[in-house]
């Protein structure tokens, strides 16, 4: 079986390269960045490039964070019709089917808060951003200090995402909702979250939970919005063992 990942909103995709190794029964792991800036269609165009080069091989789509918005946008999309059955399973890591807050979703950030970072991402420089969205990502968790330090050394290698990419990602977190597709799914569904997650709080583990009985939902204690540093042995371990019963 080979793993696609679906990286998440601003995030350096170098950030897996130490950890996808330790999910074992994988014969080829790809991270894909997202590509929103021209819509959805030039990420599902990335998406279906890679199906077509690796055969029939089949294949657990992993979206982290927005990356989870996204691979469950492309699954339900018509034009993926014929190469669904590739994917035998979905796990959403850290990822909110609804961003933002509704009168139906109370788990999802406030509407304020999350325009004030949307103007701080407009006007932070590169650097400002990196040490700013980091801080923000492991607030709270177990091991922030040491991640912190880690996380920093990955944006400061890497070159940022684009501002236009940025903004059209903040606009997919502003306004999708993919609760409706999450239902209609026949596949069975991983959802992860963190314990000390402030982007995607682990209080919708009962919403999630609901969503149908294809839906099953793993807490790891402790771990902030950051699975590849200090809780990644935790994560590889729930998507072993659901791969295991699949």
């Amino acid at each position: 079986m080979k793993l696609l990942v679906l990286n998440g909103w601003s995030a350096p995709r170098d950030a897996w390269q130490d950890a996808l190794p330790l999910i074992s029964g994988f014969t080829d792991i790809c991270v894909l960045d997202l590509q929103l800036a021209d819509g959805e269609t030039s990420m599902f165009d990335a998406i279906d490039d890679y199906l077509h080069r690796i055969g029939n091989t089949p294949l657990l789509l992993i979206g982290w964070s927005l990356g989870g918005a996204v691979a469950t946008r492309y699954l339900m999309s018509a034009r993926s019709a014929a190469l669904r059955a590739r994917f035998k399973a979905l796990c959403l890591l850290q990822s909110s089917p609804c961003f933002l807050q509704k009168e139906d979703w109370a788990n999802g950030m406030p509407i304020d808060t999350f325009e004030a970072f949307a103007e701080f991402v407009s006007a932070a420089d590169e650097q400002d951003f990196a040490r700013q969205f980091s801080h923000m990502m492991l607030s709270g968790d177990a091991s922030y200090r040491s991640d912190l330090r880690s996380l920093r050394r990955v944006f400061a290698r890497n070159k940022g995402v684009s501002k236009v990419e940025q903004v059209a990602g903040l606009e997919a977190l502003r306004t999708w909702d993919t609760r409706a597709y999450l239902k209609q799914l026949s596949m069975p569904v991983l959802h992860i979250l963190g314990s000390e997650d402030s982007l995607v709080s682990a209080a919708a583990a009962r919403e999630l939970s609901g969503l149908g009985t294809q839906h099953n939902v793993r807490v790891i204690d402790g771990m902030a919005h950051v699975p590849f540093l200090s809780h990644v042995e935790q994560v590889a371990g729930a998507i072993e063992e659901f791969i295991s019963k699949l």
